[in-house]
């Protein structure tokens, strides 16, 4: 026991130490923290397609290449924007502990796994079943190789069970009430967000806005899916990221080249992601 406190006061430590290479102003237009699925998903659609080429190919994709200004386009994007923004803060968190680092098979699978754990009846959304509660009161070692199986298990079993904890603890911590109130910088720099093992200052933070939030201009800098789709796969030897001045380059160039995405660079991040073996099915 006094050795799981000692490697926890440590890691502790590091959380507070650690702070991103790059802090730019995330956020969009002030005044709208948030959008309507139903009524948005299209015209940012719009927007995109006639910003970028390459997000145009994948909304023609994923619009079957309808136009986009007819009803059948208009109902794809809402699919779309819906599946990927889930409107619930802890959920985003999971999801983005649970896929990091696998492709959209697993991922799926393992949110399944997960769902059905945490009592799924097999009606309606499966991660309505998922709460704090439920993972809490799944063993630890079970969690990481029934359930979650495959790359970091053990390390994703331990985050999710820390932010599971931490979300019983304190409640309001990740709800929408919460977080909706704050401006997108202070999302990003909440401490006791980043106190919680598995949450970090850069893409789940960026995630948890532009997902759990719904907040439509944010850009999840850090994130490497959304930096080999704007700059290249080679972007990470290009830029020498190893370096400080390296990795402020990148997120001064992502700035620079998703300018044009504004207000929507949430979705388009999240069709970045899509190109990139994430979301689309």
């Amino acid at each position: 026991a006094g050795a799981t406190s000692a490697d926890d006061g440590q890691q502790a430590k590091k959380r507070q130490k650690r702070a991103p290479l790059w802090t730019p102003f995330v956020g969009g237009d002030a005044e709208k923290n948030d959008y309507n699925v139903e009524t948005d998903a299209i015209v940012a659609f719009r927007h995109l397609a006639s910003a970028d080429g390459a997000l145009k190919a994948q909304i023609d994709l994923i619009c079957a290449n309808k136009a986009l200004d007819s009803p059948e386009a208009a109902v794809m994007a809402t699919n779309f924007v819906r599946k990927v923004v889930v409107a619930s803060p802890f959920i985003t968190l999971v999801r983005s502990i649970v896929c990091s680092r696998v492709n959209k098979t697993v991922a799926a699978n393992t949110l399944t796994n997960l769902a059905n754990a945490c009592g799924y009846d097999g009606t309606g959304d499966l991660q309505t079943s998922i709460s704090p509660q439920a993972i809490a009161a799944i063993d630890e070692d079970k969690l990481a190789t029934e359930i979650i199986k495959g790359f970091a298990c053990f390390q994703k079993a331990k985050f999710l069970r820390s932010l599971a904890q931490t979300a019983i603890d304190n409640p309001t911590l990740v709800s929408l009430e919460r977080l909706n109130v704050l401006e997108d910088r202070l999302v990003l720099e909440d401490h006791a967000l980043n106190q919680v093992n598995g949450v970090g200052p850069g893409t789940l933070l960026n995630m948890l806005m532009c997902s759990g939030c719904a907040r439509p201009d944010v850009l999840p800098y850090t994130d490497s899916l959304l930096r080999k789709f704007v700059l290249g796969d080679d972007f990470a030897k290009q830029y020498d990221i190893k370096k400080a001045e390296g990795e402020r380059a990148v997120c001064a160039k992502l700035d620079e080249e998703t300018a044009a995405w504004k207000p929507w660079r949430s979705i388009g991040a999240m069709l970045a992601f899509d190109e990139k073996n994430a979301l689309h099915d």
